[in-house]
């Protein structure tokens, strides 16, 4: 080995296959090799000077090799960083994107919240002439208790507002009949202004239910009938004896709510209408006190 060249290289490739008559070795991990560039065995003859022509041909390769793979780790590095500058763009885009979109639902909800509250200003503002009952039936828990729910719910969502019930029926359970008139004049104390107006008639607890307005109005036509109330009773003599006491307290406190009102005493009331159904006019209605007025026609 004394006396003789060597030359060390380095290369990122793997060095080429030498010819058969060049001696050399390389290690692969590191990728270095070396090259004797003194002297050339070859297996059929002795050993003989190398061609430095060769050396310079392999230095020219590899540069060429180092050139290509610089070359192609520089086209990689572009490549990435384009698709790198893709991808900040679509992101860039896709926060944009959602941006307008949030905005845009955002003035969505603002829009809405506008319209509702412009719908509920103009509820408000129309609520005197649209809160408006309409009562066609006989007095029973059927009839009224659907009354009292809606007529709670504009109580709540309308407070201080007028409340109208139109009012045409036959009568029917004091007790029901009572549920209600007690329950429009708690609204009437909370600060609703109660219309009650007959068409038709108001008979029987359909009267005592006209009594329940702050303002009675009667239909030109309307009739309102008075009477005592009626009950059916069977059994043992104490029995029934107890269930006409519990009739005649229930007649006893119809009469004062008439009279409220009215011209006439509870005791005039009770004597005018004793064993007689009593009918009264529209106008003998406002005039003895069970109205406040006629409505024009």
């Amino acid at each position: 080995m004394s006396g003789r060249r060597r030359k060390l290289w380095l290369s990122m490739s793997i060095m080429p296959r030498l010819s058969p008559g060049r001696r050399g070795f390389y290690l692969s991990s590191l990728n270095f090799f070396v090259v004797d560039t003194t002297m050339n065995h070859d297996i059929n003859g002795p050993e003989k000077a190398y061609n430095k022509d060769d050396v310079t041909k392999l230095e020219q390769y590899y540069k060429l090799r180092k050139l290509e793979t610089d070359a192609r780790e520089t086209e990689l590095r572009l490549k990435k960083l384009e698709r790198e500058e893709r991808l900040a763009s679509r992101q860039e885009g896709d926060a944009e994107y959602k941006a307008r979109e949030a905005q845009a639902r955002a003035e969505m909800a603002e829009m809405q919240r506008d319209q509702l509250k412009r719908s509920e200003e103009n509820a408000k503002a129309e609520a005197s002439e649209h809160l408006i009952y309409t009562f066609y039936d006989a007095v029973d828990q059927i009839s009224i208790k659907p009354a009292m729910a809606d007529i709670g719910k504009w109580a709540r969502r309308f407070p201080g507002q007028n409340i109208t019930v139109i009012l045409n029926s036959p009568g029917g359970s004091v007790l029901d009949g009572l549920a209600l008139y007690d329950f429009l004049r708690h609204l009437s104390a909370k600060g609703h202004f109660i219309t009650v107006k007959v068409y038709g008639m108001a008979a029987s607890m359909g009267g005592i239910l006209l009594q329940a307005g702050d303002k009675r109005i009667v239909g030109p036509e309307a009739e309102v009938l008075i009477h005592e109330v009626s009950s059916g009773t069977a059994g043992k003599v104490s029995m029934m004896q107890d269930r006409l006491d519990f009739s005649a307290r229930l007649w006893d406190k119809l009469a004062k709510i008439l009279a409220k009102r009215s011209s006439m005493t509870k005791t005039q009331i009770k004597r005018k209408a004793h064993k007689f159904d009593w009918w009264l006019t529209a106008r003998e209605a406002v005039r003895l006190g069970f109205a406040d007025e006629v409505e024009k026609g």
